[in-house]
């Protein structure tokens, strides 16, 4: 399967880090996925999945089950739950979404920025004549 990718980031306040993730899996269907930011979800491996569609209580969960919680106390989880329902809606929506990957998302008292995100897209016939009609 050819793949399509892009890239987008800028620099962000100080705030708390985490990981937010979809990914489509051929055995196991589309799931999103937080971690603690920096090395919480690389080498402690500080992150929860579900499968999407995923629910209000299924994302409010997934923030309580991280080990590195804690770190969020006093921080807008309302906006990660909004964050994490939005990937399962996008997963839901468009099937040409392989994988999206926002590393890291800064969470605030109030918000969360996305400091740095990647989509990769299946690579298909109608994408590829509407990228070839997009250089003419």
């Amino acid at each position: 399967m050819e793949t399509r990718q892009a890239d987008a980031g800028h620099m962000a306040e100080p705030g708390v880090e985490v990981v937010l993730r979809a990914h489509r899996d051929p055995a196991l269907g589309a799931f999103v996925s937080c971690g603690t930011g920096g090395i919480g979800s690389e080498i402690f491996n500080d992150v929860v999945l579900r499968l999407v569609p995923l629910g209000l209580q299924d994302a409010e969960s997934m923030i309580e089950e991280l080990c590195g919680r804690r770190l969020l106390a006093g921080k807008d989880r309302a906006a990660i739950v909004d964050a994490l329902m939005r990937l399962s809606e996008l997963m839901l929506a468009r099937a040409d979404i392989v994988s999206i990957d926002i590393d890291p998302a800064v969470v605030y008292a109030s918000g969360l920025r996305a400091v740095s995100a990647r989509v990769q897209l299946v690579q298909t016939a109608s994408n590829v004549a509407t990228k070839q009609a997009s250089f003419r």
